[in-house]
């Protein structure tokens, strides 16, 4: 499906072609919750969060191949260029899947779950009707709201602050993918053992309501990009940990299930947050008061607006996570017992003594 997509999004002539082939990616999408379903079935609960970071680790690399790859063959030999490579290589994953995959469900859990199989509905609103789990949900798409806004910004922030052309931008990618893949594919595992998914849960998303404000803040391109890693390091530690949360927080039988409805929670942010995004870039340029902390020379249109946004919507997020996170994750208390026969025995050795 997703080859199929981008083999139309590399052919496409006008827009209605280019939405066309990008509805059909869509529909195709479910890939992703697929995977980290098929994550939950093969780990531990210990282990879980260091696998799904394995997943978005697998995205960072996509991040630093795919900009390096696409901007110069947008750039040097056509616009068409990026949706034929992409379309290659999904039909190479495609194959590599059917061809080496195994099937993760045990016949014990398949024969469980079609037991308790319900409606799929039904059973989607038992998951969500738990608090934490709703407020899960609802951080992940605040927290996919609030990057979509870099994301899809990024390009026209780049070219008007910079003057950045496709394959620049291209760079800047990769660049924030090698933050990503470094962030889940190394930190992540350490850090979930030693301080747990809801306490990395707690912070990580700060770094990136934080980040955003420093991206547009940052006075010169070195200053830029040493901002750079700290919104990936945020954005990197945040999604494994969301993941790996909903899937304990979930009954084994429904896990895709919930992991598919957080996917397209995210999904649904990253359709709403671009068009938002760019009417507010096209709307409100950059305010003369800010222009002097910037070293080079900016381009009139430069809008700095989408950046604030994205960071307010990340700290909307992280307010609806945080009472969910302490009510499903609380602060563990030491519990004092004492046998009171043995402390009057320790009490008439003492006195003996």
């Amino acid at each position: 499906g997703h080859a199929l997509s981008y083999a139309v999004y590399a052919m496409a002539k006008d827009l209605s072609v280019l939405f066309i082939s990008r509805t059909m990616s869509g529909v195709f999408a479910a890939n992703i919750s697929t995977a980290q379903a098929y994550v939950a079935d093969v780990t531990t609960p210990e282990n879980r969060a260091k696998g799904m970071g394995m997943i978005g680790m697998a995205f960072g690399l996509g991040f630093v191949l795919g900009p390096a790859m696409g901007g110069p063959l947008g750039h040097y030999v056509g616009v068409w260029a990026p949706g034929a490579a992409a379309a290659t290589l999904s039909t190479i994953a495609c194959v590599v899947c059917v061809l080496k995959l195994k099937e993760s469900v045990t016949p014990e859990l398949r024969a469980k779950a079609q037991r308790r199989a319900g409606h799929p509905i039904l059973d989607l609103r038992k998951a969500i009707g738990r608090k934490e789990i709703a407020g899960l949900l609802g951080f992940f798409f605040f927290l996919g709201f609030g990057f979509a806004n870099l994301e899809s910004m990024a390009p026209l922030f780049l070219r008007d602050r910079f003057g950045f052309n496709e394959a620049e931008t291209g760079y800047v990618f990769a660049y924030i993918g090698v933050c990503l893949a470094f962030a889940q594919g190394f930190l992540i595992g350490r850090l979930a053992k030693k301080y747990g998914e809801a306490k990395i849960l707690r912070v990580a998303p700060w770094l990136i309501a934080i980040g955003l404000q420093l991206y547009w803040l940052a006075p010169s391109l070195w200053v830029y990009l040493l901002v750079v890693p700290v919104v990936a390091f945020g954005m990197g530690l945040s999604n494994p940990c969301v993941a790996t949360l909903i899937s304990r927080r979930t009954p084994p039988e429904i896990q895709g299930r919930t992991l598919g409805l957080s996917q397209s929670l995210g999904a649904l942010a990253r359709a709403l947050s671009p068009g938002l995004a760019g009417w507010l870039y096209g709307r409100y340029p950059t305010p003369d008061l800010v222009k002097p902390l910037y070293v080079e020379k900016v381009a009139p249109a430069l809008s700095v607006v989408p950046l604030i946004w994205g960071g307010a919507s990340i700290a909307f997020g992280i307010f609806l996570a945080r009472k969910c996170l302490r009510m499903a994750f609380p602060t563990p208390t030491v519990t004092l017992t004492i046998d009171p026969s043995k402390a009057a025995e320790g009490a008439a050795a003492r006195f003996e003594g």
